[in-house]
């Protein structure tokens, strides 16, 4: 007796607050990761820009900066990523 209740606990639908913040965090995610790439990109082409016209004192603090950039933006994104990845698992 006590099996077939635990057995329709499991298979119950998730109540409306998990799906709803699920939702949300998908949609935020996806939010979040548009403005990581579209800001990576500006901010590395403003940095390219920069090196391009540094000279060559100013070039290898350019070149750190440009790195470090595309670096950041790339873990941005792929947090980003993994967050709905793990929310995938709710569905």
């Amino acid at each position: 007796m006590k099996v077939k209740n635990v057995t329709s606990f499991l298979l119950a639908a998730q109540p409306k607050l998990v799906t709803g913040t699920v939702s949300m965090l998908q949609t935020l995610t996806a939010g979040l990761t548009l403005i990581f790439g579209v800001s990576t990109v500006c901010i590395g082409l403003y940095s390219l820009f920069q090196l391009q016209s540094a000279d060559e004192h100013e070039a290898p603090a350019a070149q750190k900066k440009l790195k470090r950039t595309i670096i950041i933006g790339v873990i941005a994104t792929c947090f980003a990523g993994l967050v709905t990845f793990v929310l995938s698992f709710y569905k």
